[in-house]
């Protein structure tokens, strides 16, 4: 297949996760149009839960006593499934998942790097719980260079400079709006963090709820971040499982709701697409073989 080539004056630097320096970003092009002789310009992320996800099990596709214990579910990810990055989510510190303390959190990231992983600590979203939470993660795990986050223009005074001190990445999130992205990347490097510690989260939208304009939001940021604004030239980030498997949808087809949206991200410039189901993860990489885009 003939690939369509185009020069841009900027770029996108490369992110390392964890001890062994996992690279995401570090491109120069358009998504599939990759200068750097890499087959995929992406990296899946395999989300595992601090708890039991219960009854909601039919998107990990794994034992129930697996999923009880996040570093059984992490190594399983691992042999199981060939992982290469997971994201833990630490869903039960939500008040209405139990409520659990940072003690809990903590047990649940060391459990996850038992399989030897680079990871990617997703919060909950809540300012205050965050807040706690997140800089006491990134001063326990000090040298493991984790992806950390979200932060955003309310709470990341916060919490971003435990992440910086401390070594790790931190997620940039903001609510599909380019302008309150660049605004927070900005605000990031006045904190000292440097281009290639910084990912954006654009927030995701799912099939049928969003998703093109969060694909848009997207493109745009990328094609300004390539053409030498650098306050948008960082990886992009997309928690597509967790939007995916909320929809009404995902009762009846859930994996193949869920590969479509991350296929969708993917042409976008997705950087990590973190994602639940291991037959969804499948159903993508089969579609980009058989576009013959790589």
């Amino acid at each position: 297949m003939k690939k369509y080539s185009d020069s841009f004056s900027g770029s996108v630097p490369f992110v390392e996760i964890g001890r062994v320096g996992l690279k995401i970003g570090g491109v120069s092009c358009l998504p599939f149009y990759d200068d750097a002789g890499r087959s995929l310009p992406f990296e899946v992320a395999y989300e595992i839960w601090d708890k039991s996800p219960g009854e909601r099990t039919e998107w990990a596709g794994l034992p129930k006593g697996v999923l009880a214990s996040p570093g059984a579910w992490a190594r399983m990810c691992r042999d199981e499934m060939n992982a290469r990055l997971l994201c833990l989510s630490l869903v039960s510190m939500r008040p209405d998942e139990g409520g659990t303390g940072v003690s809990h959190a903590l047990g649940c990231v060391e459990e996850a790097l038992s399989a030897g992983l680079p990871l990617v600590v997703r919060g909950t979203g809540i300012a205050d719980v965050d807040g706690e939470a997140l800089v006491k993660i990134a001063s326990e795990f000090r040298g493991e260079r984790l992806l950390m986050g979200p932060v955003t223009l309310e709470n990341h005074a916060g919490i971003a400079p435990a992440v910086l001190e401390n070594g790790h990445s931190i997620i940039a999130e903001s609510p599909i709006d380019i302008n309150i992205a660049k605004q927070l990347n900005v605000m990031l490097r006045d904190l000292g963090f440097p281009p290639e510690r910084i990912v954006s989260d654009p927030t995701t939208g799912a099939l049928g709820y969003g998703l093109e304009y969060s694909c848009s939001i997207m493109e745009r940021a990328r094609i300004a971040g390539l053409g030498g604004d650098s306050s948008l030239a960082c990886p992009f980030i997309n928690f597509i499982g967790a939007e995916s498997w909320r929809s009404r949808e995902a009762e009846e087809c859930g994996p193949a709701w869920e590969a479509v949206t991350a296929l969708a991200f993917v042409m976008a410039g997705c950087s990590v697409a973190v994602m639940r189901s291991g037959r969804a993860v499948s159903m993508l990489l089969d579609s980009i073989s058989a576009m013959s885009l790589h």
